[in-house]
């Protein structure tokens, strides 16, 4: 199959200029991509070629100029395509072995129930680190990443599939499903999907919480309200007004370094952050890394019982050992818990990178180290989903080492979720119909995409979309 069109494409500018692609191959045999007529990108076997019809603007769009993904790129991936026969599909958005369908060794993608092939070491992920994005209008997408959508399903409300997926990854992970109290901070795109994610969950499986939404702005409070919240406080300023330690789970959807400042201070049990603004943030570096491979912090367990508390849900086949890089000797009781192996020094072998279930740290430097040891891989030593374990000197200050030492507050992440389950919790269920007309309030062609994105970054704006037009 060959294709050529021109689309616009992001630069280091944060402007949008016009591009010249081609993608020539196929499914079987992979594909050439050309880029104003010079070779581009080389993909392998297992891409199906798919017409954009439409695709949403997120606020990991809007940062990407911070992420660690090289420049200039054709961006999106909140997509609804077009495939061969004519069906509205939606696309998962990480094109590893196993959604492209070919045979490997890759431990990750062997992994499928637990959610790992998601992390796939190998991995593109559409519209943000090389695979061209749906910004343009026709994609590459892995062959089995493709999700027919059922007539049923409102246009607008496929568009948002994505991201009510991620928003509902939250309950996979969270350390505990027994909650009573959750806050959700930041009524923006991301936060009244996770707000509509918890409306469904309950309805669907009984789940008994009660949803605050947390906002500095009235309309959004009461949309907010409208997706299911049970209440909606607006705060001014940075929220100094808000009663410290009064849910038991807060939500930062803010996008802002200083969302989990305050989320930290909200908090009574843990803070589940989903932004990946690409910032430094709370004294780490690589806050946003830990977002993308889903990783925990939490205070070192003393006795057995917190450890076995905190024994993760999803792990290899084969228990990897602990990577110990704490001050001191391992508390008593551990030893006889895991495999441990005792390292106090750095230079492991590249071998080791996504490895260990947990890691011990004693400072916020160590966990950054810790997430990104090599400045040119985008790896951590820890596999995705993994821990590490805080024993912070007393010296490390700042709101995320007090939160941690001093009140034992755990932090988790998580990032995209699995459309397909998803899907099957929102087409049922009677939000599906209006959750689309409540959130998407700007549709534009995407030959404006320029004024798309200056509309999306309007403090008054919520979910912006662009469309293609008919071949």
């Amino acid at each position: 199959m060959d294709v050529a069109f021109q689309a616009l494409e992001y630069g280091e500018d944060q402007g949008f200029h016009p591009v010249e692609m081609r993608y020539l191959g196929s499914e079987e045999e992979g594909w050439e991509i050309t880029r104003n007529g010079q070779p581009h990108l080389h993909l392998g076997p297992g891409y199906v070629l798919v017409r954009t019809l439409a695709c949403g603007i997120c606020s990991t769009d809007l940062a990407r100029h911070h992420l660690p993904f090289p420049l200039p790129q054709i961006t999106g991936h909140e997509v609804l395509v077009e495939d061969e026969e004519g069906r509205h599909c939606a696309v998962e958005i990480n094109a590893s072995h196993q959604s492209r369908g070919v045979a490997s060794d890759c431990r990750f993608c062997e992994e499928v129930e637990q959610g790992l092939d998601r992390h796939c070491p190998e991995r593109l992920v559409l519209g943000i680190h090389d695979l061209p994005g749906g910004f343009a209008p026709w994609i590459l997408a892995p062959r089995h990443s493709v999700l027919p959508l059922p007539d049923s399903l409102p246009e607008d409300t496929a568009l948002l599939l994505e991201p009510f997926a991620a928003a509902m990854r939250i309950e996979d992970l969270c350390v505990s499903p027994r909650y009573d109290r959750i806050a959700v901070l930041g009524t923006g795109r991301l936060g009244q999907l996770v707000v509509a994610a918890y409306t469904v969950l309950r309805r669907q499986t009984g789940l008994d919480v009660q949803v605050t939404a947390l906002t500095r702005h009235r309309g959004l409070a009461d949309l907010a309200r409208e997706l299911g919240a049970d209440e909606s406080t607006l705060f001014e300023g940075e929220g100094e007004d808000l009663p410290s330690a009064a849910w038991d789970l807060v939500i930062d959807t803010t996008g802002s370094p200083a969302g989990l400042d305050l989320a930290l201070r909200l908090a009574a049990k843990e803070v589940h952050v989903k932004s990946t603004h690409g910032r430094p943030v709370a004294g780490l570096q690589h806050m946003t890394e830990l977002v993308v491979d889903e990783l925990n912090l939490q205070p070192m367990p003393t006795r057995p019982a917190e450890w076995n508390r905190h024994i993760p849900r999803q792990s290899f086949g084969t228990r990897p050992k602990l990577k110990w890089s704490a001050r001191q000797d391992p508390p008593p009781g551990l030893a006889n818990r895991v495999d441990l192996a005792v390292h106090r020094g750095q230079g492991l072998p590249l071998e080791h990178l996504q490895t260990f279930d947990f890691a011990v740290a004693d400072t916020l430097s160590m966990v950054d180290r810790l997430i990104r040891p090599h400045a040119d891989r985008e790896a951590s030593w820890l596999r995705p989903m993994g821990t590490i374990l805080l024993d912070l000197l007393p010296d490390e200050t700042g709101p995320l080492a007090e939160a941690i030492r001093d009140r034992g507050l755990r932090v988790s992440a998580s990032r995209c979720g699995d459309q397909d389950i998803a899907l099957n919790q929102l087409a049922d269920d009677p939000l599906a119909q209006s959750l689309g007309r409540l959130l998407i309030r700007d549709h534009l062609p995407a030959a404006q995409l320029q004024k798309a994105f200056e509309r999306a970054l309007a403090p008054e704006s919520l979910k912006v979309a662009i469309h293609h037009p008919a071949p």
